[in-house]
């Protein structure tokens, strides 16, 4: 029987009069909440992460609408407390106790942070509003890609599903939400040269396609990758392998309302694909748009980092004419 998340915490005991009951009871909703699989979206920035991850969450057995950043500011700073704590028990054993006297000889184990984390993001998704028919709880950060083994060691069940995107246009999309981003306030670096911004986003791109291929060769089964060039050309095709992946409903109904849940229209507030409003987190929204912004030196450089994995997913190195 699915949880109602809503219902269960309003019926939790008042922390403030009875802690113990507080306590128990949470931890019961937390486990509860934990036995149904985790589906994690992730892929290099800029990839159409965030395009996946609101189709899917159209699907009435998914739930995908949230971006936890699970490993970079829960788990990292995690680690590094409990590293932190363990070096000033140390010390103080050191300082205090002789031989065999002290207690907390190793207080906090790598264990133990992967319980905390895990339960931590329990608790982060019992905040939500998760749908009652969800099979699937999923979250979307790209930077899970470099945390894939670690995600499938403290959620066993879970499934990945990435999406890859021409570098060229991802790196192009980067480039142009860096200067949106300093025209928000939002970072000092205005980064009004592409050179700013080109080699480190396209090793990083790189990093991410090594990772996932060698979290799949690893686990075999328990990823899918798309890409974004497909999702955009043949949307219901391409969803569907998706949903048929995570074994939920692939009705002609069911694909239809993940594939109206991302479309461009919906997510740009009216706009067709093309029609470009650079304030926008959807920009534009069309593929190929990369020899609009970059200078051949930026291409061949782009080449020289990143061309064997463009060919190997499929991509040209020719350089097509404009849309």
């Amino acid at each position: 029987m699915p949880l109602d998340q809503a219902s269960a915490m309003q019926e939790l005991p008042n922390s403030n009069k009875d802690f113990p009951a507080f306590f128990d009871a949470y931890q019961e909703q937390i486990a509860e909440i934990l036995k149904r699989p985790m589906l994690f979206v992730c892929g290099a920035p800029k990839s159409g992460t965030t395009w996946l991850q609101l189709s899917l969450n159209h699907h009435p057995e998914i739930h995908c609408g949230g971006e936890g950043h699970f490993s970079d500011w829960l788990g990292r700073p995690l680690h590094d407390l409990l590293r932190a704590y363990n070096a000033k028990m140390k010390q103080t054993n050191g300082f205090i106790y002789k031989d065999g006297d002290a207690t907390y000889t190793e207080a906090l184990r790598q264990r133990d942070m992967q319980f905390i984390l895990r339960t931590m993001i329990g608790m982060v998704i019992l905040s939500a509003d998760i749908k009652p028919t969800a099979k699937w709880i999923g979250d979307k950060t790209p930077l899970y890609t470099a945390s894939l083994e670690y995600f499938k060691l403290v959620f066993p069940q879970a499934k990945f599903v990435t999406i890859t995107r021409d570098v060229r246009d991802a790196c192009a999309s980067t480039f142009h939400q860096a200067q949106r981003l300093y025209r928000e306030g939002l970072n000092p670096n205005k980064r009004e040269d592409p050179d700013q911004v080109v080699e480190p986003f396209v090793k990083n791109w790189v990093k991410v396609q090594d990772d996932c291929a060698r979290y799949d060769k690893n686990h075999p089964g328990t990823m899918h990758q798309i890409r974004y060039e497909d999702l955009h050309q043949n949307p219901e095709e391409t969803m569907k392998t998706v949903l048929e992946f995570l074994e939920v409903d692939t009705s002609e109904e069911a694909v239809g309302k993940c594939v109206y849940g991302g479309s461009f229209e919906r997510l740009s507030e009216g706009r067709k694909r093309g029609e470009e409003n650079r304030d926008s987190f959807f920009r534009k929204g069309v593929v190929g748009d990369w020899v609009n912004t970059f200078e051949p030196r930026h291409i061949e450089l782009i080449h020289s980092v990143a061309g064997d994995h463009l060919e190997r997913r499929g991509y040209s190195l020719e350089t097509p004419a404009s849309e």
